[in-house]
């Protein structure tokens, strides 16, 4: 049972990336009414900034009770991020509505989706529904609670537009690594189940997932070069971690992304990630092992 539990959540996890890509546009067409501001769709704003969509209704006691957390989201990281108020419509009216913005002061743009397109695209089962999208137009979170969860993700998110990225932390079991904004780093994002439990599932991730492991556990780099090999928080635990490292002979310290933290920072959708990153700016990146070789040698990062 365990197996068929875990098997079915690994097809939604690893699904998700290829649905949200396949059309990023469509996906946010939908055509909605402006009540304040012009946000006719959310379309054009993908690219612009990262986007923090928050789906709602003014009968709904949860949504009412974020309205001051989302309305300090936007005087907060508004200059970062495009915060957009979507009311769901449904048995709404402009009183309502304007009423809760009054009420609360809400400065960002307020939409409703009148047709409930977006709502449909974006697989509304409940409100509220943060949905939060990073310039790539990829969706990189979603939840329903205001917490300091949503608020790691949105401070990430803000964070990490365009190439320059902040120094990342990463904690696990009292290692603390940082990625320094100075130097040349190179990051090894995988997961220590994609090389065999996806090999009969996707048994082409499960192949470019053990090359990439292997290459990242024999490549030399130059004593100048931090190494950073970050592995994806699903089904990992410190057992499995330890299995990992035994079975590639990894000697340098492996880390476990608690929270998913740095994978939502460096956008990662694929394991395994290569990514190099030199004074804070990302100047190489690819999820195709054949690559890797050739990138850290042109750049000279091997001895």
């Amino acid at each position: 049972m365990k197996f068929r539990i875990l098997l079915l959540a690994a097809s939604v996890i690893i699904l998700a990336p290829y649905i949200y890509a396949a059309d990023k546009s469509s996906q946010f067409s939908a055509s909605l009414i402006p009540v304040q501001g012009n946000v006719h769709s959310l379309a054009p704003l993908i690219g612009e900034k990262p986007l923090y969509i928050k789906l709602w209704a003014t009968w709904c006691k949860p949504c009412i009770e974020q309205m001051p957390h989302f309305e300090h989201v936007q005087k907060t990281l508004g200059d970062k991020i495009n915060v957009i108020a979507v009311n769901i419509d449904l048995n709404e009216n402009d009183r309502d509505i304007d009423n809760v913005v009054d009420r609360f002061g809400l400065t960002m743009p307020v939409s409703r989706d009148n047709r409930g397109e977006l709502a449909r695209a974006l697989g509304l089962q409940g409100t509220p529904y943060s949905v939060l999208v990073n310039t790539s137009g990829d969706i990189v979170y979603t939840g329903h609670t205001a917490d300091d969860a949503l608020d790691k993700k949105l401070s990430i998110l803000a964070n990490s537009t365009g190439d320059t990225l902040p120094a990342l932390h990463i904690k696990n079991n009292n290692l603390d690594i940082t990625v320094p904004e100075t130097g040349t780093v190179v990051l090894f994002f995988s997961a220590t189940w994609c090389d065999w439990y996806l090999a009969d599932t996707r048994p082409g991730t499960a192949k470019q997932c053990e090359a990439g492991q292997k290459w990242i556990s024999n490549a030399n780099f130059g004593e100048n070069i931090t190494v950073r090999h970050v592995v994806n928080h699903l089904w990992t635990d410190n057992a499995a971690l330890k299995k990992y490292k035994q079975k590639y002979g990894f000697t340098s310290d492996v880390v476990i992304d608690d929270n998913g933290n740095s994978f939502l920072g460096f956008n990662v959708r694929h394991v395994p990630t290569l990514i190099i990153v030199r004074d804070g700016k990302i100047i190489a990146r690819s999820h195709n092992p054949a690559e890797f070789q050739q990138q850290v040698s042109n750049l000279g990062l091997l001895l």
